[in-house]
């Protein structure tokens, strides 16, 4: 199989309400990964698209003035799932040159309820369960389990929103205060309003490349390996305290990219985590740090961006959650530290993890992303 690597990356102006179309978002994200790769858009001959969309029939292809050999269309998914598609396609020969992109606009969804027509499936829509009093309920199993309060959610918001300060593709630019978190309202208990992820309108696109392309730019990063793993049917046959089947996807991930030892070989990471005990979970789920070593790190600053493991350094999807793209942004933030645009970690980097999920975790997709 052919290596595959990183060559154009982009992130759109991510807004609450934005007065542009999740197509044109789309195209605008694209553009930047062009211009970045500085790659000749008749060279990509392999398009999948990821949309949270309104529109029947997307007119972005049209828009974008793309014309690639091949296009997928993916519904109601993250952009980081779709390019499996993107990567699989060049590992097999079939592609030079893919891109992935991912678009949405929680301005035109209701995500609650747009996450309970879900639970249609499993026969669970009529319970009014949805993707916030789902994550209740886990936040609330987890904690029990670690032993952890509301203080603790409430420091990973603060971390998080101290990194999106100082990331201009961020949507959410402001730092918060323990007290402010605290003493905000539930939304359902025990999530409050301020650990709750942005409405985001906005898009990302990577563009993907086979080695031999990839070797002859200066800002690259390489695919090390993936993993993707689908969980229980319903969601109540899950341990809800656990991740379990993002722990089966990074273990695919991890064996692809030879990694041993995760904790020791994977140097920083990129989570979707939208609420805090997401990002707890996730980190354990990975397998970056130990269940019984978990709370420690919470206070010692070990998940800073000058700490032993730093975890979204980015600002995360608290900072900005656009629907579609969420999970591609975080490969895109892994990139920006392997290549150096963005140097605001305190160690050296040479591999990071990323992970996006659907509602409930039933699916779930890693990334390792390395650099030289």
């Amino acid at each position: 199989m052919l290596r595959v690597g990183i060559i154009g990356i982009g992130i759109s102006r991510q807004e609450e309400m934005s007065p542009l179309s999740d197509v044109d978002l789309a195209v605008e994200a694209v553009q930047k990964a062009i211009k970045y790769a500085e790659v000749d858009p008749k060279e990509i001959d392999y398009v999948v698209e990821s949309a949270f969309s309104s529109t029947k029939i997307s007119s972005f292809l049209e828009k974008s003035g793309l014309k690639p050999q091949n296009h997928t269309f993916l519904r109601n998914i993250d952009g980081a799932f779709g390019a499996v598609y993107a990567v699989t396609k060049i590992m097999s020969g079939e592609s030079k040159i893919a891109l992935a992109v991912g678009y949405g606009k929680s301005s035109e969804i209701n995500m609650r309820t747009f996450s309970n027509l879900y639970t249609k499936a499993n026969y669970l829509e009529k319970t009014g369960l949805d993707w916030i009093n789902f994550t209740a309920l886990q936040a609330k199993a987890f904690m029990d389990r670690l032993g952890i309060g509301e203080e603790e959610l409430g420091i990973i918001v603060i971390k998080n929103r101290r990194n999106g300060f100082d990331n201009e593709d961020a949507h959410i630019r402001e730092k918060v205060i323990l007290d402010e978190i605290l003493s905000s309202q539930y939304v359902v208990e025990p999530i409050r309003k301020l650990m709750m992820p942005p409405k985001t309108d906005g898009a990302a696109a990577i563009i993907f490349a086979r080695g031999d392309i990839v070797k002859t730019r200066q800002r690259r990063a390489w695919v090390d390996g993936f993993g993707t793993n689908i969980g229980p049917y319903y969601p109540g046959y899950e341990d809800i305290a656990h991740i379990n089947s993002l722990r089966y996807a990074a273990r695919k991930a991890y064996k692809n990219s030879g990694i041993k030892n995760p904790k020791r070989e994977v140097d920083f990471a990129e989570i979707m985590e939208c609420f805090p005990h997401i990002e707890l979970m996730s980190i354990e789920a990975l397998e970056l740090i130990a269940e019984k070593r978990l709370v420690k790190p919470i206070h010692d600053g070990s998940l800073l961006k000058e700490g032993k493991l730093p975890v979204n350094a980015s600002g995360g999807a608290l900072c900005g959650n656009p629907p579609g793209a969420t999970g591609l942004i975080r490969m895109i933030e892994l990139v920006k530290r392997l290549v150096g645009d963005k140097m605001d970690i305190r160690k050296s980097l040479r591999r990071g993890v990323a992970n996006a999920w659907t509602p409930f975790h039933q699916y779930n997709v890693v990334w390792v992303i390395a650099g030289e």
